[in-house]
C-alpha cells in the first residue's frame, strides 16, 4: 500500500508539474502574442505618423505657395497704385505749374500796364 500511495503521490506530482508546465507555456505564448501585438501597434503608429506628417507637409507646402502668390499679387497691386498715384501727382504738378505760370504772366502784364514808364 505504501508503494501504491507513493505512485499516486508521484502521479499527482507529475500531473501538477505537467499542469504548471502547460500553464507556463500558455502564459509565455500569451505574453509573446501581446508583445507581437504591441510591436505591430508601434509599427502601425509610426507608419500613420509618417503618413500624417507627409500629408501635413504637403498641405503646408500648398498653403505656402498660396501665401506666396497672395504676397506677389499684393506687391503688384501696391506697385500699380503707387505708379498711378505718381502719375496723378505728376499731372497735378504740371497743371499747377501751368496755372501758376499763366497767373504769373497775367500778374506781370497787369503790373506793367499799371506802371507805364514815362514817355510812353
Amino acid at each position: 500500500m505504501a508503494e501504491e500511495e507513493a505512485r499516486d503521490l508521484r502521479q499527482r506530482v507529475d500531473e501538477i508539474i505537467v499542469n504548471v508546465r502547460n500553464e507556463v507555456i500558455v502564459q509565455a505564448a500569451t505574453l509573446f502574442m501581446a508583445g507581437q501585438q504591441a510591436f505591430r501597434t508601434g509599427l502601425g503608429m509610426a507608419a500613420l505618423g509618417a503618413d500624417e506628417t507627409r500629408v501635413l507637409f504637403q498641405q503646408a507646402t500648398e498653403r505656402g505657395e498660396i501665401a506666396e502668390e497672395d504676397v506677389r499679387k499684393s506687391v503688384t497691386e501696391l506697385r500699380q497704385r503707387a505708379r498711378e498715384q505718381a502719375e496723378a501727382l505728376d499731372k497735378t504738378r504740371v497743371d499747377v505749374t501751368e496755372k501758376a505760370s499763366i497767373a504769373l504772366n497775367d500778374s506781370v502784364s497787369t503790373i506793367l500796364k499799371q506802371f507805364k514808364p514815362p514817355g510812353q
